[in-house]
């Protein structure tokens, strides 16, 4: 089912869609504590948090802590994630009441934004990371031949209930936010081979606490060759950063982090052959977290068969090395076996899925350290009923890297939710929910939850759009002093050309 443009460049394994192929390149960054996919837009870098700058009493707590102190909460905490995660799903799935109206224009999935369809994927994980990659930016971008650049730049104002996520001692702040950047591409020879590029920035000033204040950086470099029989994709990006890291922590700490990752994808009548090859490095810029530094490297063949002209089946094997910088007792390989499907339902395809399950095998170096055997998971549902209404649903379970000394690693278990409907041709609203519980190689359990709920006003001339949001995010730990709740109210301009 290799499908070929019209010049015989191999262009994916499309299942009819050039979609499908993103797909296949799903890929799972352990530290971010997020699902994530290859593209080129990946749009901000987290929202307000804690400040990194920490006493060395404090520090040490934070890096102890994680025994469970009541572990008889552990029941209560899984029934609340069941009881959150069916009100979730059942809110979101009340849009289905209300069939819109078809649109009179467009694709029948996505509409062309500038050289390349829209971005399908989302982060996934905590703390303000049920962020919209794609509904929100209307810009085709400044073009001239060959190129395509999309600049954008917004401001954002939060009014934050708990800027630092404490238990008690709650601090409020109103906090000021700037980004802006740009995405560019080059494509040449009519698609057979794309150049992609980008910078972003955030900057944020608290009215409170003006020692929180900082800007983050986002780099990126992305490239395909499209060739007769194989297709090849590269992507990096670097991060400097101050945001949490989706560790068991909630402060601030300030890091660097570059991920590289490359896919080739090579089809062979109904079969087709996926190597993705991934190498990832994580670095505290503060000397006391030097010792949870670390590098890994990543290597996934993966074999795929053709079920028809809108399924695919396929199995991939996962190696996974774990290499610290200072604590080689935390070194390690993680070896995993999945089987997986993905393709389209429906009627008219509106549904699009993928679904991996299998078992990872993860061992330390050290015997001190607690390994792990378990079950994984990974998945997401797209269901577009129409152009102007789509619904998300993401699931994952997976082991991460933990940063603390008594903790080898964390089991995330994470579910989100997303409905977003346009109302008017220039009003768009959203309801979204996350639900997730972290299992802990010491027994300690935390369960997180973040309904929200989101408007978008579209201003003439379709370069610029209003937005408001409200987000309630909260913590229940079975660890001491580790509970929080916080409010979250945004309002703000966005504009891209």
């Amino acid at each position: 089912m290799a499908a070929k443009n019209q010049n015989g460049y191999f262009v994916s394994n499309p299942v009819k869609s050039s979609r499908i192929s993103e797909l296949g390149a799903c890929k799972e960054n352990p530290d971010k504590a997020f699902s994530i996919c290859p593209t080129y837009q990946a749009r901000g870098v987290g929202h307000i948090q804690k400040s990194f700058r920490l006493d060395d009493h404090y520090l040490n707590g934070l890096l102890t802590q994680g025994a469970p102190s009541m572990p008889t909460q552990r029941s209560q905490l899984l029934a609340k994630f069941f009881v959150v995660f069916f009100m979730t799903i059942t809110w979101c799935t009340l849009s289905w009441a209300v069939y819109p109206p078809e649109p009179q224009s467009g694709g029948r999935f996505f509409s062309s934004k500038g050289t390349k369809g829209a971005q399908e994927y989302r982060y996934l994980g905590r703390t303000g990371v049920l962020r919209d990659y794609e509904d929100y930016y209307y810009g085709k971008g400044l073009k001239h031949e060959i190129f395509n650049v999309r600049p954008y730049l917004s401001y954002t104002g939060d009014w934050d209930s708990n800027v630092f996520l404490t238990d008690d001692d709650e601090a409020s702040d109103y906090i000021s936010r700037l980004n802006w950047g740009a995405d560019g591409e080059m494509v040449m020879e009519e698609g057979k081979y794309v150049l992609s590029s980008g910078i972003h920035s955030e900057s944020e000033w608290f009215a409170q606490h003006g020692d929180e204040n900082h800007t983050d950086w986002v780099y990126q470099l992305g490239g395909e060759m499209n060739f007769t029989h194989f297709q090849v994709k590269v992507f990096e990006e670097f991060q400097r950063t101050v945001n949490r890291a989706g560790t068991e922590l909630t402060n601030r700490l300030a890091r660097n982090e570059n991920y590289l990752s490359g896919l080739i994808t090579i089809p062979f009548g109904q079969f087709f052959h996926e190597t993705e090859v991934s190498h990832y490095k994580l670095e505290f810029r503060d000397p006391v977290l030097d010792l949870f530094d670390r590098q890994e490297f990543r290597v996934v063949p993966r074999l795929g068969m053709d079920v028809g002209d809108r399924t695919q089946a396929l199995v991939e094997y996962d190696i996974t090395n774990i290499n610290y910088d200072s604590s080689e007792d935390r070194n390690g390989d993680a070896h995993q076996v999945a089987l997986g499907a993905r393709g389209f339902l429906g009627e008219g395809d509106l549904v699009t899925y993928q679904a991996w399950a299998g078992w990872q095998v993860r061992n330390y170096d050290s015997d001190a350290r607690d390994d792990f055997s378990g079950f994984v998971f990974r998945s997401n549902v797209e269901y577009r009923r129409s152009e102007l209404s789509k619904f998300y649903l993401e699931a994952n379970r997976r082991p991460v890297e933990s940063v603390s000394t008594t903790n080898s690693y964390i089991v995330r278990n994470e579910v989100a939710a997303r409905w977003r409907r346009q109302i008017t041709e220039k009003l768009g609203g959203e309801l979204q929910g996350f639900v997730g519980f972290d299992d802990y190689s010491n027994g300690r359990l935390d369960f997180y939850w973040e309904p929200g709920t989101r408007l978008d006003y579209l201003l003439p001339g379709n370069v610029a759009h209003l937005f408001t949001e409200y987000r309630y995010t909260g913590r229940h730990s079975d660890a001491s002093n580790s509970d929080y709740m916080r409010h979250l109210v945004s309002f703000g301009i966005r504009f891209e050309v």
